[in-house]
């Protein structure tokens, strides 16, 4: 197991708030759900899964064993600033309208919760190994 020092841990945990905050900037919409012939690909939806994945491990390590509550509130914060960055880039746009739909939010908020739930349960069993 790697030790990290409290001094580091919360410039580390920084850097990892800002890694979501960047997927749910520049991974949103995972899939276009409210477009007419939906996009859903296997290519553009892989670095985020594994993104949120890798951001499940890297927040147990920080966070210790018992932080599923601490980690669904982290991943819907960092997500939703995300949102807003996104929004800021993109106003005034009509792709705008696509993207901002509730289908596409509710979609992205929940697939990043899970997959980072589910990053962070699966540390666990690394943590065993």
């Amino acid at each position: 197991m790697i030790t990290i020092t409290p001094s580091r841990r919360r410039g580390l945990l920084l850097l990892l708030v800002g890694f979501l905050v960047f997927l749910g900037c520049f991974a949103f919409p995972l899939g276009n759900l409210t477009a007419p012939e939906g996009s859903l690909a296997f290519w553009s939806v892989l670095p985020p899964v594994l993104g949120y994945l890798g951001a499940g491990v890297l927040t147990r390590m920080f966070l210790g064993p018992r932080c599923l509550g601490k980690v669904l509130g982290l991943t819907l914060a960092a997500t939703a600033a995300g949102f807003l960055c996104r929004l800021a880039l993109e106003y005034g746009e009509v792709t705008i309208t696509y993207a901002f739909s509730l289908p596409n939010c509710a979609f992205h908020l929940a697939a990043a919760a899970g997959l980072t739930l589910l990053g962070s349960c699966a540390a666990r069993r690394l943590g065993d190994w």
